[in-house]
């Protein structure tokens, strides 16, 4: 997959502006999660959303949502199997006006050796 340029720039800046400050930079929302309160966390997101799609559009859009809640579950199995001894699960979300600028990101990242971020899965980004 070839990355556009733009995100590139980002995600350079990104990786850049964590330095020092831990794996975030400390305007973010952080947190270590486990693995097993991240995945409720996903599935209690999922559930309302299918549930109101299905009321406002049909059951055919709720099935078409419900087959790519099941991409990206076995995406998420994907991610968390990188996970070794001793690394951490993070949950992690941009500051309100990053939203705003349309440049927001939350989801959840791979923590080795207290700082070295893994992966990232994200689970919203506008």
């Amino acid at each position: 997959m070839k990355l556009k340029p733009l995100f590139t720039i980002a995600l350079a800046f990104f990786l850049v502006s964590c330095g020092d400050e831990g794996p975030f930079p400390q305007d973010w929302t952080a947190r270590p999660i486990s693995a097993k309160d991240a995945a409720a966390e996903r599935e209690s997101r999922w559930l309302p959303v299918i549930a109101k799609i299905a009321q406002n559009h049909g059951t055919d859009v709720a099935k078409q949502m419900e087959e790519q809640r099941k991409v990206s579950q076995s995406e998420w199995t994907a991610f968390l199997a990188q996970m070794k001894q001793g690394d951490e699960l993070w949950f992690f979300s941009t500051p309100q006006e990053r939203w705003e600028s349309l440049s927001g990101r939350e989801g959840y990242a791979i923590v080795r050796d207290g700082g070295q971020i893994i992966d990232r899965f994200f689970t919203r980004r506008n």
